[in-house]
Formats: structure tokens, sequence, C-alpha cells
């Protein structure tokens, strides 16, 4: 994916904030933005003594099994939260078999605080 000068300045203005937060709390931030069934991380901070699962930027990674990915869904509303979960289930079957149990549960906790 080539970097134009409004994706690239939108990034340089996102990198402050993980950079603080990896600082302080001595872990990986990372921000992605939703494309389908994925996440696209658009910047990530690590922290390289504790690096395990290298995030890069530009990655694609699944909506289902990533913590930023179910952090959206739990993000959103109960109704289009339903349909993504659906969607999961319906377009990645091999995602819902490995990660549905935990979606449904945590769709079931969102909604009781909706």
């Amino acid at each position: 994916m080539a970097t134009t000068p409004a994706y690239g300045g939108f990034r340089s203005k996102c990198r402050t904030g993980p950079t603080d937060i990896e600082r302080a709390m001595g872990g990986t931030v990372a921000i992605g933005i939703r494309d389908r069934l994925t996440v696209v991380y658009i910047e990530a901070a690590r922290s390289w003594s504790k690096r395990i699962y290298p995030i890069e930027v530009d990655s694609n990674l699944s909506l289902a099994c990533t913590e930023v990915g179910r952090a959206f869904l739990m993000s959103c509303r109960q109704s289009e939260r339903e349909a993504q979960i659906n969607q999961i289930q319906v377009k990645a079957p091999l995602e819902w078999h490995a990660h549905g149990t935990r979606l449904v549960e945590n769709n079931f906790l969102c909604s009781l605080f909706n």
C-alpha cells in the first residue's frame, strides 16, 4: 500500500498517543481501521523487551482473532456488532470455529451495558 500525503499525515498525528501509552505501560499499542472483516494497522508502538508478536503497519488481520478487532466489535452498537459477528460466521467459518464462542460471550456482555 503506497502512503499518500494525506494518509501519512494522518499516521503522523496518530503516532504520539500510542507511543506515550506504550512508554507508560511497557506494552504494545496499535491503531487500526476496519476493512470488511479485517483490521488494517495504521500505527503501532511496541515495547521491544516484550515483543512476542510483531504488529507491522499495513498488516491486515482478522477482526475475530485480534484484540484490536474484538475491541472494535465491542465498541459497535448492538445491531452493528451482531451483523459483523454474523458476517464472520458466514464468510470466515474457520475463524468462527476458532473464535466464535468468545465473540458470542463478549457480545452478550456488551448487550448488558447498552
